[in-house]
């Protein structure tokens, strides 16, 4: 872990070395403004711009956060009853989110989802309407895709970049709890 740690650091390292020659504030600003006419309302004003630059800075801290986080998660849930996604060669996941798939679990996402945030987690469905939607354009028959149907009733990405210990802790507690 530490060692993917080090190796996103090397890309902030590479951005602070570089853009330490401009002034990065009057680079970002100078691009603000009228362009043919229109306002440019995508680009930031100056205290979005002091926001993003302290944002930055703090990168490094915030990414092993999560990583420790995803970490323990792991480690509090278990793999008997959970499935998570795994890192490939080469790949690093700063995890503002941990996909968790409840894979004995008698509950639907849905449930286990809608229950999460109730307990003030942040949760969501994995790609769930999309795919649904898809299947539905296309016209194609949703047996087919007996795996996709499986991922979407039984994985959950939750929010981890912010949790404590405790709150870690509280998460594997409520995740095991559904399987009662």
């Amino acid at each position: 872990m530490e060692g993917n740690v080090k190796y996103l650091l090397k890309g902030v390292q590479f951005f602070r070395k570089n853009f330490q020659q401009f002034d990065l504030p009057y680079v970002l600003l100078g691009r603000m403004g009228y362009h043919k006419g229109e306002i440019n309302k995508n680009l930031f004003d100056n205290f979005k711009l002091a926001l993003a630059i302290t944002s930055l800075e703090a990168l490094p801290e915030i990414i092993e956060k999560t990583i420790n986080n995803a970490e323990l998660s792991k480690k509090e849930l278990g793999d008997e009853e959970f499935v998570f996604c795994e890192n490939g060669k080469n790949e690093v996941n700063v995890y503002t989110i941990l996909p968790i798939y409840f894979k004995k679990s008698k509950q639907k996402a849905d449930f286990i989802s809608q229950k999460l945030i109730q307990q003030g987690y942040e949760a969501t469905l994995f790609y769930k309407s999309d795919f649904y939607s898809t299947i539905n354009r296309a016209n194609a028959n949703l047996n087919d895709f007996p795996i996709s149907i499986d991922v979407t009733d039984h994985m959950v990405p939750i929010g981890i970049h912010g949790l404590n210990e405790e709150q870690i802790f509280e998460l594997g507690r409520i995740s095991n709890s559904f399987f009662r």
